[in-house]
Order: structure tokens, then sequence, then C-alpha cells
């Protein structure tokens, strides 16, 4: 600067002498000239020393331009980038300036939201320059990265605009921090679980929308208070100073505590207390999170309450009857004494449940538990299992006898009728007793002797009771044998199914046939089902057994069908308890697409009892059934509890007539007006009746006069096995 202003002042003084005085001697013409050239040495060191200033100026911009943390471009008014120091180019994941001004023709599409481009181009139009305008831009690899930009307009020397420059920053680390507190706020605002900020001497210095909703005080009622201002008496001194010595030593407390609301109120809550540290380790905080525990704390004493009690009748339960047995024996072998356990399953409970409805089941079982509390002593056990199960500990008994005139007594009170449902409704009692220490020296042998006992009297027509003998355990032990070969008689495929024909009774020809499953035992020979299907039933075998016969069958049917021989209508048996299971269809459709079978060609039997035990649910699965192709008929119809208004929804094609009907229908004049009734009734409901167990000319008459369609049973033909079938139907052609 000083440069330029020294030779401004020679030029001035020059050209005042030159105008002064024109040199006209030779020794003047030198000295002049000498000047000059003294002059013009000066104004090129002035110019040396201001180019030599200029660069280091120029040199000190680039440095600034090339070594800056900060982004610094221009860009023209069509968004191309002029120049770009390298802080952009690596903000942006490019190698160089270089490659970020050739690879980028145009910045507007750098920008995430085009719009933020096109709104910070009209604000540059307002004014001219524009600070902390934030945005979102893609990096080279397409990563979303926030920047803050300072950015003014370029102007030529014309004063108009040509394009802008921008100093701009990475905030995405900054945008990150801020998107996190504002999730931690949230989750401070909308936690169900109260929380507190303190300082170090315990006040408050936050607290959340929770904290105010389990207290009742507000912030501002909370702020710069201590936590004193919920204390509630509960706990002592000795109890804060444990905490708080705690929190000191590990830095956390957790446990239950008793605090009070603004409105006096003493609730209970889950407290966990923990200390905040700085870098030296200084506690600066203290946090505090609770929940109201107080509904929580009063369930479990409920619960506590109910454990041991059972909720329908109010008498023991499972295990306060255990616990009361165990404590029982114990007396007894103390003092050489007797004691029973007389184990109790009512008649016809089911029936009562399902005809009537589980309200009016349960009112049955808390009359009939008041009717057994009346007949014991008061230091005596009433207990109740589940369901219909009941089970009495009679203490320090003389005589067995006892137990028996006990037993009496109830079978007396519940045989007598319950007025249920502005009805009198009948049951009865089946009861099992055991003796200790005659019939087991511990609670289990007890209950279990007293339950074979009580099942040995279901056996032999319920309603009666019957003391434990050995010989039932032989009876037991030899209905454990049978539950173990049957179950090995799946796995060693023992199990044969055998095909009855079934008659149109109009042309007498063969229309379809029904699967029947038989045990040839490897000892015993050929096991008819009534001494096999009933015990499978009370097990889960008979669902094993139902789907093995079920895959068989079908299997059977498509190999002997491949003989071309006359397409039947078969028909395969479904249990209750299969009906109850939810895979049921799932388990059909793999059978069709395993073995090819027509499902046009299947029927499904199911009994009343099975349908009737969940009615809606069984309209869901047989209409699913249908939906497959599948025909349904009802088999042993007559015989359980169906509802004529149920019965009308139920997808079926056919009814099958019970055979107790058919059996004295020559001789019993009920059992042939039920017949045509239930014949009848199926033609009424576009429905076909088929009757089962016709073994004589006189039941097929009656039969064929009232337009059954259908029959089977030993007067046509005994059940075959699949190979014998061919021969048979060659003669119907």
């Amino acid at each position: 600067m000083m440069t330029r202003l020294q030779s401004s002042s020679r030029n001035a003084r020059h050209n005042k002498v030159a105008e002064e005085k024109t040199p006209d001697t030779n020794e003047e013409l030198r000295q002049y000239a000498s000047t000059l050239e003294k002059e013009l040495q000066e104004t090129n060191e002035g110019l040396v020393a201001l180019t030599l200033e200029y660069e280091r100026a120029e040199e000190k911009y680039r440095n600034i331009f090339e070594n800056s943390i900060d982004g610094i471009f221009q860009i023209n008014n069509e968004g191309k980038f002029l120049i770009a120091n390298p802080a952009i180019a690596k903000m942006l994941g490019y190698k160089s300036s270089e490659e970020l001004i050739e690879c980028v023709p145009d910045v507007k599409g750098l920008y995430v939201v085009e719009e933020r481009h096109n709104q910070l181009l009209k604000e540059l139009e307002k004014e001219n320059s524009l600070w902390d305008f934030e945005s979102l831009i893609y990096s080279k690899n397409r990563d979303a990265i926030w920047i803050s930009e300072n950015i003014r307009k370029i102007f030529n020397n014309s004063g108009v605009a040509v394009g802008y420059e921008s100093i701009a920053s990475n905030i995405t680390l900054r945008k990150q921090v801020e998107e996190r507190l504002k999730l931690v706020a949230k989750v401070f605002g909308h936690s169900l679980e109260g929380i507190i900020i303190t300082d170090e001497q315990t006040r408050l210095l936050e607290v959340n929308k929770a904290f105010t909703d389990i207290t009742g005080y507000t912030a501002q009622e909370s702020i710069y208070k201590t936590p004193h201002i919920l204390f509630s008496g509960w706990q002592d001194k000795a109890f804060y100073n444990e905490l708080w010595d705690k929190v000191k030593k590990e830095g956390v407390w957790q446990g239950e505590i008793k605090d009070r609301r603004k409105n006096g109120e003493i609730y209970v809550q889950w407290l966990t207390v923990c200390s905040i540290k700085n870098e030296l380790g200084r506690t600066t905080n203290y946090i505090g999170v609770f929940s109201d525990i107080t509904e929580k704390k009063h369930t479990e004493k409920q619960i506590n309450k109910l454990a041991y009690y059972d909720v329908l009748t109010g008498l023991p339960n499972r295990s306060l009857f255990n616990d009361r047995l165990a404590h029982c024996i114990e007396k007894a072998n103390r003092g050489n004494g007797m004691l029973a356990v007389i184990f109790i399953d009512l008649d016809n409970f089911k029936y009562i449940n399902d005809t009537l409805g589980h309200f009016v089941g349960d009112q049955f079982l808390q009359m009939v538990s008041e009717r057994m509390m009346s007949v014991i002593r008061k230091d005596d056990t009433v207990a109740r299992l589940g369901g219909d199960e009941f089970v009495i500990i009679l203490e320090k008994i003389n005589n067995i006898s006892d137990a028996g005139l006990i037993a009496k007594k109830i079978i007396g009170l519940v045989t007598q009728p319950f007025s249920l449902s502005n009805q009198e409704v009948f049951s009865g009692a089946s009861i099992g007793i055991s003796i200790f220490p005659n019939d087991g020296e511990d609670a289990q042998s007890l209950v279990k002797n007293a339950d074979t006992a009580m099942y040995n009297v279901k056996e032999h027509g319920k309603n009666d009771f019957r003391f434990f003998t050995e010989k039932m355990n032989a009876k037991s032990a030899e209905t454990l044998k049978l539950s173990s070969d049957l179950r090995r008689a799946i796995e060693n495929n023992e199990l044969v199914i055998y095909y009855q024909p079934q008659m149109d009774l109009k042309t007498q020809n063969i229309v379809g046939i029904e699967a029947l499953v038989r045990w040839n035992h490897k000892e015993k020979g050929l096991v008819p089902p009534n001494d096999f299907i009933p015990f499978a039933e009370k097990s889960s075998l008979i669902e094993l057994i139902g789907e093995w016969v079920l895959q068989n069958s079908c299997r059977q049917y498509v190999s002997w069908k491949q003989n071309d021989l006359k397409e039947l209508k078969m028909s395969i048996n479904i249990s209750a308890k299969q009906l109850r299971n939810k895979n049921l269809i799932d388990i059909i459709q793999k059978t069709l697409n395993e073995t090819g079978m027509n499902p046009n060609l299947i029927e499904l039997e199911l009994t009343e009892s099975a349908i009737m035990f969940n009615a809606d649910e069984a309209i869901n699965i047989m209409q699913k059934l249908k939906d497959l192709g599948i025909g349904i008929s009802i088999d042993d119809f007559g015989t359980g509890y169906s509802s004529l208004n149920y019965l009308k929804r139920f997808a079926i094609d056919k009814i099958k007539i019970d055979y107790t009907f058919i059996r004295d229908i020559e001789t019993d004049h009920n059992n042939r007006a039920i017949t045509k009734t239930i014949i009848e009734l199926a033609h009424n409901l576009n429905l076909k009746a088929i009757a089962e167990g016709v073994e004589t000319k006189g039941q097929l008459d009656f039969l064929v006069e009232n337009n059954c369609d259908e029959a089977q049973g030993f007067y046509y033909y005994e059940p075959f096995l699949i190979s014998d079938f061919s021969q048979l139907l060659k003669k119907f052609g």
C-alpha cells in the first residue's frame, strides 16, 4: 500500500516540473533524464512490491480455500459448479474438486427434496445473502447428509447476478443428536412410568406427564421441590438412609415404596433410583423411574387368596386339598388312626351343561357343593378338583362304614331334584372310596385308588359307591396294558379296515360302503370295536386311530377303484375329539392330496353328541367340509340331544337312524314311531335317511314301507375286506 502511494506522489511532481520548465540545454536534459530514470526505477520497484503483495494475498486466500474445513464453492445460474474446494468434494464423497465439478452437471440434483432448492433460489431473489440455510442433500453414494449454507449472489462488472457462492458445513451429526433428543423427549413425555430428574441436592428439575397422572402434582407444583412432597410416613428414616447409601455406593436402588398422592391417597410404587455422574466421577443428578403397582398388589392379594380355593364354589381346590390330605396323613400316622378319601363324579353333568347352558351348569355345581357341605363334619374337607369332580377327606374315622354312610348321604342328596332354570333337573353321583392306611400310605395312592373305585362304579351303572379293592387295581393294570397294546397296534399296523355295503332300498343296489376299523391283536386275534373304541375315545388314541382310518381307507379305495369297478360313496366315522381338532380340515386336505381321493365320494359320519358339544363351531367346520365337496351324515341319530333349531343349520346330507331303534322295531311301538318320525324329518329337511343294524326282513319291510332311502346290516352283508368287494360288486354289474 505504501509503495502505491509513493509512486503516485512522484508522478505528480514530474508532471509539475514538466509544466514549469522545459530543458533547453544539454546539461539540463541530462539532469531531466536522470530524474526521469530515477522516478521510473522507483515506479518499477513499487510495481514489484505491489505484485508481491497481491501474490501473498492470493496465496493466503488459496490456502484458506484449499484447507478450509468448510466447503466453499461457486455455482452459475444453470446450477453448474464453477469452483469447489476439497472440503466440499470430500463432504459429498468425491475424490477431488475436479471430479465433483465434472460429475455434477446441476446442483439441483443433489437435493433430496427438490422443492428445497427452489425455496433457496426464491430466498436469494429477496436479498443478497441468506445465512444458515439447512438442506438435506445426496452424497456421491446416495447417502443423505445435512448441510448448513452461508450463501450470497455473484455479480459481473455490469451488476448482473451470474450465480452464487456458498460456504457449507456438514451438520448431519448435529441433526442426528437433535433427533435423538427429540426422541428422548417423546419417550420422557409419553412414558407410562413416572420419571423425575433431580439435581445433586435432590431438588426436582424435570417431571413427566406420568408423574403428574400418578401423583396428582403438576410440574409447576413440583419443580425445585424435593421428593419429600410425596412422603407417606410408611417408611421410616432408616429405610431412606439405606436407600441412599445403596445409591451412593452402587449407583442404583430398586424396590417397593409407599407414597402419598396430592389428594392424600396412599399408593404403592415400584421405584428405581440411579445416580448420574460427570466425567470427573462426581454425582450431578439423580433419576427416579416409578410405576403405580397399587392395582397389581391388590390383584396379587386376590390371586393369593384364590390360589387355594375354587372360584365357582368357594371350596378348596386341588392345591389346598393336596396340602390338607398330606397334613391329615401325618396326623393319622402319629395317632395310628384312619381316614377316608371319597372321590365323587357327578352323573349327567355334561348333559345338563350342554342342554341348559354353562350358566345353569355352574348353578348346579354350586348347589351340589352346598349339599355336600351339609353332610360333613367341621374338620372334614370337601374340595372341587375341576369340572364335576369332587373329593372329600374324612378325618379320624372309627370304622370303614363311616365313609360308606357319608357316600350314601351324598348320593341321596344329589339324586334329589334340582330346581334350575324353571325346571327340575335330576342327577346322580358315582363315588369311589379309599381308606388310609389300608389302600395307600401317601396322598397320591389314596386319590388314585379312590378314583379307580369311582370308575368301577361308572362301568357298572353309575349312581352308587364302592370301596377300592386290589381286584380293581388288576382291572386298571389290564386297561393300562390295553392302552399300551393299542398304541403299538397303530405303530405295528395291527389295525385293519372292513367295509360294510350300504343298500338303496328302491333299487336294492349297493350305493355306498362304510369303513369300519378292526384290531387284529397278535395274541387275542380280531378284537371287536366295542372292546377298544370306547377306551380310545377316552384317550388321545382315538385321534391317531381316526387319522389312520381316514388315510388308509382313502388309499385302499383309490387303489381298488383303479380296477374300473363301480363308483360308490365311502362313509368314514369322525370322533368328537377329531371334530374338535383345529387341524381337522388341514388333515383331510392333506389326505386328499396324498391319496388322490375324490372328495365327492367321501361321506363323513359325525355323532349328535360330537356336533352338539360346540354347535356353532361344528357348523363352521361342516361348512368347510362341504366347500371341499365332502358329504356329511349324522350318525346314531335319536340317541343324543340334537336341537332342531341347530339341525336346520347343519350342512348335512343324510341322517343315520341308530340301530337301537331298528333292533326292536318289529315289537316296540315307540321305536316304530320314532323311526318313522326320523325318516319324515329327514325328508322334510331334504335329507336322506339311512338305517343301520338291519338284520331281519321284518325290519327291512317297515323301512321300505316308510320310504327310508338306504340301509345296512347283516340282513344284507357283514363287513368285508376291500379285496373281497370286487367279486361282490360284479353281481350288481
